[in-house]
């Protein structure tokens, strides 16, 4: 780690996540900092998952401040829920609840509850899920609920592998098989080539890494909950196909298309971190130096985006590109760029 790592780097991605707390009175996390727009709302979605990358700061760095951030913010996530369980969608909750959103919250709170055990933190639990299970359909897909209507994104692997955590508190004895099912319909999505159709934001659209990360954990997340060894593999199928467009091309692209042809105008900084986690997960597991070595090189060509103006809401942060004004969420610096950022730095 301290070969990789910048301790330095690390202090201030921490110091820009609180501030983007802060802004928001400890009601959630703002999305991110704009040049000349400010700080945008806060995000219900991606303040969910930094719940637990806050208590994860907290246990390593013995930060009790953290803690606070991270219970204040599932605090405010219960205080929005909607009544049938789910929460406000996008940023700001300004859209209709979805799917994925719901999903991202899921892991929150059951982080939350795992530190602090509130009854309104597992009636909160216990409403989304239900939620999300009741619209589940028989053959393992979500059709209700969507970001973009009638379209089935396949990275809802990763609300999957929320509903699984989710179900060691609730221990739901339908849970399992449901899931399972869910995971069987995704992996029905893979093609030869180890593409993930539907894995992008939109029908048709090249998959950021970001998404890619997205799908590929969710199987192996899921595989390691179940103990099913045929979703490990998967993951692994998809992260071995993409060391191989490494290896190749000494590089990873901002997205690919449904056959593997890059953009390599930019990156894609949440997903080069996200692929960090993904391969020292794969590389501990697997003992293949592969791994190791393209974990180490996403991980210092990622960091190398962390801004060091000093204007509050930049320093510190991610864009959501390197170059900053690249396709994925231009000129937009990023909570979940420094959430993925965090994880991976404590991955090593």
């Amino acid at each position: 780690m301290d070969n990789v790592v910048s301790p330095r780097q690390v202090a201030a991605a921490q110091n820009w996540l609180v501030q983007s707390i802060e802004v928001c009175s400890g009601k959630g996390s703002a999305a991110f900092y704009q040049p000349f727009n400010g700080w945008a709302p806060a995000y219900p979605e991606t303040t969910g998952y930094l719940i637990p990358t806050l208590l994860d700061i907290a246990e390593k760095t013995g930060n009790p401040q953290m803690t606070g951030y991270a219970l204040s913010c599932a605090d405010w996530l219960c205080s929005i829920q909607l009544k049938d369980g789910h929460f406000p969608g996008g940023v700001g909750g300004k859209l209709p609840p979805n799917v994925f959103d719901t999903g991202q919250i899921v892991l929150g709170l059951t982080a939350a509850i795992l530190k602090m055990n509130c009854d309104h933190y597992h009636e909160a639990l216990r409403l989304a899920v239900d939620r999300l299970l009741d619209i589940l359909e028989t053959d393992g897909s979500w059709r209700q609920d969507s970001y973009i209507k009638g379209y089935l994104p396949s990275y809802y692997t990763r609300v999957v592998w929320a509903l699984l955590l989710a179900d060691g508190i609730l221990e739901l004895q339908y849970l399992r098989p449901k899931m399972e099912n869910a995971l069987e319909y995704y992996a029905q999505q893979i093609t030869p080539e180890l593409n993930v159709k539907n894995w992008s934001f939109a029908p048709g659209e090249p998959a950021f890494s970001h998404t890619i990360a997205y799908t590929i954990r969710g199987f192996f997340e899921s595989g390691i909950l179940l103990i099913n060894e045929k979703y490990i593999a998967l993951a692994e199928k998809i992260a071995g196909k993409l060391i191989e467009l490494l290896e190749e091309n000494g590089r990873l692209a901002g997205s690919y298309d449904e056959n593997w042809k890059g953009d390599y105008s930019y990156i894609c900084v949440p997903g080069h971190f996200q692929l960090v986690i993904i391969f020292n997960k794969l590389f501990q597991r697997t003992g293949k130096e592969l791994y190791q070595k393209w974990a180490q090189n996403l991980f210092v060509r990622a960091q190398r985006a962390q801004s060091q103006i000093p204007i509050k809401g930049i320093k510190g942060g991610f864009p959501g590109s390197d170059p900053f004004w690249g396709k994925y969420q231009r000129a937009k610096w990023l909570n979940w760029g420094v959430k993925f950022y965090l994880d991976a730095a404590y991955s090593f």
